[in-house]
C-alpha cells in the first residue's frame, strides 16, 4: 500500500515537472530572440545498489540554488546514462527521481563546459523498508589525496574508544603497543576536527576519544603550515589521522573511570574526561600502573626524552636537529618511556582546552602533560659477525634500572585578524629529570668458542634536560583568488646536563692485557635553531595554474661540552683530556626556490626547484682545530596525482634531500663506555644527498566494499653515511662513520579488502617487500650487503548485527629474510618467521561477554642452541556489564595464561646477525571494575546506535 501511494505522488510530480519543462522552453525561445547563450552540459550515470543494475528512465531535474527554479528535466536512457544542460555556470541542485527507488538531492558546481557526475547510486524502497537504520552508502571515500572513512559504517562495541575502531578499518592496522600504520606507513600525527590535541600524539587520541563520538576518519599525508596557508605544496608530509566529531558529540560529556589489581602485585587504573560545550573543548586523564598499560602513547620520546643531535636539510629548506653525540658511559638521557623490555612503574596525567572564538573562527588551545616511569629490567643480545675468512660472537648482557620525570606544556593561537589576514603563534616547553643506574657484561670469542676478550662496566648517574620552542606565522591572502603572502618565523633550545660515574673492567685474553676505568663524567650541551622563511603565490591560470616563489635562512647552533676525570686512589679526580671535547657546531643556510602546480581534472601536478647555499662550521676548542664546508645544493621537486574518479587516485612523487654529519659522527675523541666497541670520529666527512621515489594507488569500490591500495619507494643515496668496521686480534671493534657510494633501497606494499556480506565477514590480503643494498668497510675491504625480506599478510574479522554474538579478528603474517655479503660469499642466511594473532569474543544478551586473545610467534634456528624460537601468548578475560546502559563492567582477566611470555627480536643487516631476549611482564590476573559515563544530546542511546550494523 505504502509502495503505490508513493507511486502514485512521484507520477503527480513528474506530471507538475513536464508542465513546468514546456514552459521552460518556452521562456528560453522567447528570451533567444533577444540574446544567445552558451549551454553547459552536465552528464552521468545511475545504478542500483542492490541489484547493482543501471537505473534506466529515471527522472533528473535541475534547479538553481539561489531561486530554486528548474533550468532542466530529462530522463535516463536504458543504460542508466542522463545529460542536462545550463544556460550559465553556477550552483545547482539535482533531483533524481523514480517510482519504485528513494528521491534525493544532490549539490552541483557547474564552471565547465562539461560537468561530470560521479555514478549516482539509488536505494530501492523495498530495501529501505526491510532495513532498521540507513548509514552511509560510501563507508570509504577518496577525496583527493585523503582516504575518508565513514565511522558509523564499521561496527565497535558499546563505550569502545577510537583505537578499536580504528581496527576495524581497511588499510589501518594497530599493533599491541597502541602504534598506528595506515596504508603502510606510520601515523606521526591524530588531528581532531583538524586541530592538534595533546601534541597530536596518535595513541593518546586513539584511547581519548569515544569512537560513537566520531563522524568521519580521514587518512592524508599533512602538509606544513605553509603549505595549507598557501594552498601550494612544498613536499613536507607526515602520515596523519583526522577525526571529526558528529555534532551531537560536541555537546556534553563522556569519560571512564577504571580500577583494577591482581596477582602477584600487579595494578592499573585510569581516569579520563572529555567536555564539549559550544566551542570549548576540556580534556583530562590520569593513569598510574605497573602492568604493560602504562601510558596512552607509544610516541612519549619526544615529548619528554633527550637526544644528541645531527642535522638534515628537506627539499623545502627546512633543517631539524636529531640523533647525534653520545657522551659515553650512559650519558644520554632517558626518557623513562616504556617499550615492553623491564618491568614498569608509571604515573601519568594530562590536560587540554581549547576554545574558538571571534566571526572569523580564531582560537587557542593549551596542553599539559607530567609522567613518571621507572623501569628495571635486562636484555641480552647475541651477535654473530661474518668475516673475510671466518666468523666470530658477541655475548651481551644489560641489566638497568630507571627513573624519570617529565613536564611538558604547549600553547597554540590562531589569530584570524579578518577573512584575509592569520596569524599563528605556537609555544612549547619541555623539563625531563632522569636517574639511571646499569651494569654491563660482555665477551667477544670466536666461532669455535675460543674466548677473546671480556668486559663489566657500571654507570650511575642523572640528567636534566630542557627543550623550548616558538613558531609565528603570519598569512595575508590577497583580493585576487589564489595570491597569498605567508611568513614564518621560528626558534628552538635545547639544553641537556648530566653527571655520571663509571665503572669499567675489561680484559684481553689474546694479549694478555688489562684495562680498568674508574672516572667521573660531566656533560653540558645545548643547540639553538632559529628560521624565517618568505613565500609568495601567484595563480597564474585561475584555479588552475599557480606559482609559488620562497626565499629563507635558517641557523642551527651546537655546544658539546664532556669533561672526563680520572679518579685517582687517594681520591683525587684528574682530568682526561683522552676522553673529554669542547666542541662548537654551526649551520647557516640561505635558500631561494620556486615551484609551479598545474591542476584540472583529473590532473594535479606539481614542480619545482630550490637552490641552497650552506655554511657548515665545526671548532675543536681543545686544540683550536677548525673544519668547514661550504655546500651549493639543488633540490628537485616534481608530483603528479591521477584523479579518475570520486574513489580511486594514483600518484607519483619525487624529492631531493641532503643531511649534514652529526657532532658525534665529525669530533675525534675516543668513548670509552664501552671498551670492547670503541667509536671515533671522523672529520673528513662530508653531507649525504637522498633521492626519494615514491608511487601509489588507492581505489575503492563502493558498491561490492573492495578496496586496493598500492604503493613502491625507492630511496637512492649519494656519499651516504655508512660504517668502517676494523676488528683487532683481541677481539675489539673499533667504528667510524665514513661516506660511501651504491648504497640505495625500494619497497613496496600491496594491500586488498575485501567484504563477504551472506558471513559478515571482512577478508584482507596483504603483501609487502624490501630489497636494500648497504657497502660498508671491514678492516678495511669493502662488503656490499643485500638484503630482501618480504611476505604475505592475511587478515579475517567477522562482527555480527548488534553487540550480542561472536567477534573474530584473525591475522597472519609470514616474513622470509634472506642476507649475502661479498666480504664472504660462503655464508648465506636465511631466516623464516611466522606470527598469527587470534582474538575470539562472544557477547550474551545479559551482558555478559568472554574472550581470549591468543598470539603465536615463530623464527627459524639459527643453531641449535637457539632459544625462544615458538612462543604462544594466551590472555582471557570474562566480563559482565551492568546498569540499563550496560556503562558499568566487572572484568576478570588473565595475562600469558601458559606463562610463556618473552622479549625477543631479531636483526638481520650487513655482515651481523643480532639475537635478543630481554625481560618483560609475564603471568599475572587482575580484577578491573570500569565505569563509563556520558552526557550529551543523545546520551547513551549514541553508544548503541555506534554498536548497530547497518547494511
Amino acid at each position: 500500500m505504502m509502495i503505490y501511494i508513493i507511486y502514485t505522488i512521484s507520477i503527480t510530480i513528474e506530471i507538475y515537472l513536464m508542465h513546468l519543462k514546456k514552459l521552460y522552453f518556452l521562456v528560453l525561445l522567447l528570451c533567444g530572440a533577444f540574446n544567445s547563450y552558451t549551454q553547459y552540459k552536465i552528464s552521468g550515470i545511475l545504478a542500483d545498489t542492490a541489484s547493482m543494475t543501471n537505473m534506466a528512465y529515471t527522472s533528473v531535474s535541475i534547479m538553481s540554488m539561489e531561486d530554486s527554479v528548474l533550468r532542466d528535466f530529462t530522463r535516463a536512457d536504458e543504460t542508466g546514462k542522463f545529460e542536462l544542460n545550463v544556460a550559465q555556470k553556477g550552483n545547482y541542485f539535482i533531483r533524481y527521481a523514480h517510482p519504485m527507488f528513494t528521491s534525493f538531492v544532490a549539490d552541483i558546481k557547474v564552471k565547465e563546459l562539461h560537468t561530470s557526475v560521479d555514478t549516482v547510486h539509488m536505494l530501492s524502497l523495498q530495501n529501505l523498508l526491510e532495513t532498521f537504520v540507513v548509514r552511509d552508502a560510501r563507508p570509504i571515500t577518496i577525496k583527493g589525496d585523503t582516504i575518508e572513512y565513514t565511522a558509523d559504517s564499521f561496527k565497535v562495541r558499546a563505550f569502545a574508544n577510537v583505537d578499536e575502531l580504528l581496527k576495524r578499518l581497511p588499510g589501518i592496522e594497530v599493533d599491541k603497543n597502541g602504534k598506528i600504520t595506515a596504508h603502510g606507513k606510520e601515523v606521526q600525527k591524530m588531528l581532531v576536527d583538524g586541530d592538534e590535541f595533546f601534541s597530536d600524539d596518535p595513541a593518546v587520541l586513539a584511547k581519548m576519544l569515544r569512537a560513537s563520538a566520531v563522524d568521519k576518519v580521514q587518512v592524508f599525508d599533512n602538509k606544513s603550515e605553509t603549505a595549507k596557508l598557501t594552498g601550494v605544496d612544498d613536499g613536507e608530509q607526515v602520515r596523519t589521522i583526522n577525526l571529526t566529531l558528529k555534532e551531537s558529540a560536541k555537546q556534553g560529556y563522556f569519560g571512564k573511570v577504571e580500577a583494577g589489581a591482581g596477582l602477584p602485585d600487579f595494578y592499573q587504573g585510569q581516569a579520563m574526561m572529555n567536555v564539549y560545550r559550544k566551542k570549548q573543548k576540556f580534556t583530562a586523564f590520569a593513569i598510574g600502573s605497573n602492568t604493560n598499560k602504562v601510558g596512552l602513547g607509544w610516541s612519549e620520546e619526544e615529548r619528554y626524552g633527550s637526544s644528541g643531535r645531527s642535522f638534515s636539510e628537506n627539499e623545502n629548506g627546512t633543517l631539524s636537529a636529531n640523533g647525534g653525540l653520545d657522551a659515553g658511559g650512559g650519558m644520554s638521557s632517558d626518557d623513562g618511556n616504556f617499550s615492553g623490555q623491564g618491568l614498569p612503574r608509571t604515573i601519568n596525567g594530562g590536560l587540554h582546552y581549547d576554545n574558538k572564538f571571534g566571526k572569523e573562527g580564531s582560537s587557542y588551545a593549551l596542553d599539559y602533560r607530567v609522567n613518571s616511569n621507572g623501569t628495571k629490567g635486562f636484555q641480552n643480545t647475541h651477535t654473530q659477525y661474518v668475516m673475510p675468512d671466518t666468523q666470530y660472537v658477541s655475548d651481551n648482557r644489560y641489566e638497568f634500572d630507571r627513573q624519570s620525570l617529565g613536564n611538558a606544556v604547549a600553547a597554540k593561537t590562531e589569530l584570524k585578524l579578518d577573512t584575509m589576514r592569520t596569524v599563528i603563534i605556537k609555544l612549547n616547553s619541555n623539563l625531563n629529570d632522569s636517574r639511571s643506574s646499569s651494569v654491563t657484561a660482555g665477551s667477544n670469542s670466536s666461532i669455535n668458542g675460543d674466548l677473546l676478550n671480556e668486559s663489566e662496566s657500571r654507570t650511575d648517574g642523572s640528567t636534566t634536560n630542557y627543550k623550548g620552542g616558538a613558531d609565528l606565522t603570519y598569512s595575508q591572502k590577497m583580493k585576487k583568488a589564489g595570491r597569498s603572502l605567508v611568513l614564518n618565523l621560528n626558534g628552538n633550545y635545547n639544553k641537556n646536563v648530566g653527571e655520571h660515574n663509571f665503572l669499567s673492567n675489561s680484559k684481553f685474553y689474546v694479549t694478555n692485557t688489562e684495562l680498568h676505568y674508574n672516572q667521573l663524567k660531566r656533560d653540558s650541551s645545548s643547540n639553538f635553531s632559529g628560521g624565517l622563511t618568505l613565500t609568495y603565490s601567484e595563480p597564474l591560470i585561475k584555479d588552475k595554474l599557480f606559482l609559488t616563489a620562497s626565499a629563507g635562512s635558517k641557523y642551527l647552533g651546537d655546544r658539546s661540552r664532556l669533561s672526563t676525570f680520572d679518579k685517582e686512589p687517594d681520591g683525587r679526580e684528574s682530568f682526561n683530556d683522552s676522553f673529554s671535547t669542547n666542541m662548537d657546531y654551526s649551520l647557516f643556510t640561505s635558500n631561494v626556490g620556486s615551484f609551479l602546480r598545474y591542476t584540472s581534472k583529473p590532473w594535479n601536478i606539481y614542480g619545482g626547484l630550490r637552490i641552497t647555499t650552506t655554511q657548515y662550521r665545526n671548532v675543536n676548542n681543545f686544540t683550536d682545530a677548525r673544519f668547514s664546508r661550504d655546500y651549493l645544493n639543488f633540490f628537485p621537486t616534481a608530483s603528479i596525482a591521477y584523479n579518475k574518479s570520486r574513489n580511486s587516485r594514483a600518484s607519483l612523487w619525487y624529492n631531493g634531500s641532503t643531511q649534514q654529519p652529526s657532532a658525534g659522527q665529525i669530533q675525534v675523541v675516543v668513548r670509552n663506555n664501552d671498551p670492547l666497541n670503541v667509536r671515533i670520529g671522523n672529520p673528513d666527512l662530508t653531507q649525504e644527498f637522498r633521492h626519494n621515489f615514491r608511487a601509489s594507488y588507492n581505489s575503492y569500490k563502493m558498491i561490492s566494499e573492495q578496496s586496493t591500495y598500492i604503493s613502491a619507494n625507492v630511496g637512492i643515496v649519494q656519499n651516504a653515511f655508512s660504517e668502517s668496521r676494523t676488528i683487532s686480534e683481541e677481539g675489539v671493534n673499533t667504528f667510524q662513520t665514513i661516506n660511501i657510494d651504491g648504497n640505495w633501497n625500494a619497497n613496496a606494499w600491496a594491500h586488498q579488502s575485501f567484504k563477504i556480506r551472506p558471513l559478515k565477514t571482512n577478508l584482507s590480503l596483504g603483501l609487502s617487500g624490501n630489497y636494500s643494498v648497504n657497502n660498508t668497510l671491514l678492516n678495511n675491504i669493502k662488503n656490499r650487503s643485500t638484503n630482501l625480506s618480504g611476505g604475505p599478510n592475511l587478515s579475517l574479522s567477522h562482527y555480527g548485527d548488534s553487540d550480542t554474538g561472536l567477534v573474530v579478528d584473525f591475522n597472519i603474517s609470514v616474513n622470509y629474510n634472506a642476507n649475502r655479503n661479498t666480504v664472504n660469499t660462503g655464508v648465506k642466511t636465511n631466516l623464516f618467521s611466522m606470527q598469527q594473532r587470534l582474538d575470539l569474543s562472544y557477547q550474551f544478551r545479559s551482558g555478559l561477554s568472554i574472550g581470549a586473545e591468543n598470539n603465536w610467534q615463530y623464527r627459524q634456528k639459527m643453531d641449535a642452541n637457539d632459544k625462544y624460537n615458538n612462543v604462544f601468548i594466551s590472555n582471557v578475560y570474562v566480563q559482565q556489564s551492568l546498569l540499563k546502559d550496560r556503562s558499568l563492567q566487572l572484568r576478570l582477566e588473565g595475562n600469558d595464561l601458559l606463562n610463556n611470555n618473552v622479549g625477543v627480536w631479531r636483526y638481520n643487516v650487513n655482515n651481523t646477525i643480532t639475537d635478543t631476549n630481554y625481560s618483560t611482564i609475564k603471568r599475572y590476573f587482575m580484577f578491573v571494575v570500569t565505569w563509563n559515563f556520558t552526557r550529551s544530546k543523545e546520551s547513551a542511546a549514541q553508544d548503541a546506535d555506534a554498536a548497530t550494523d547497518i547494511d
